[in-house]
């Protein structure tokens, strides 16, 4: 696989998942899966530096892991019946409740990987351009 069939093969995966904005005052239905950043300059794998352990790594870009199937219920809101029977209903298909946004970690690709060699490659040949 190159650079662009990887990149189109997650743009497929998440094609309809839009991360969803999470609101105080909503419930929000967060499903396991790939999601798509709302706005971001690059969509796909690449090989960056990690600002904690400074070492390089290959991630994919403009998009979110989500691990688990979560309803997301903020504190403030008030709770009628309705609400309550839509939190009982995912809460008996197994969604964890949280009370804001799980934390996000972008995807990273171990070595290995054909991700992770077409990252490497792909940085390779734009070193060699500078």
């Amino acid at each position: 696989m190159n650079r662009e069939e990887i990149n189109d093969h997650y743009r497929n995966i998440s094609e309809e998942n839009c991360f969803p904005f999470v609101g105080d005052n909503y419930i929000t239905i967060l499903k396991k899966g790939l999601y798509a950043k709302k706005k971001a300059n690059y969509r796909g794998v690449s090989y960056i530096r990690d600002p904690d352990s400074g070492k390089y790594k290959a991630v994919l870009l403009g998009y979110y892991e989500v691990n688990d199937d979560y309803i997301v219920v903020p504190p403030e809101l008030t709770i009628n019946e309705s609400k309550q029977t839509l939190i009982d209903k995912y809460l008996g298909k197994g969604y964890k409740l949280v009370t804001k946004c799980p934390s996000l970690k972008p995807v990273s690709f171990e070595e290995g990987t054909v991700e992770h060699k077409v990252a490497l490659e792909s940085h390779k040949k734009f070193i060699e351009r500078l």
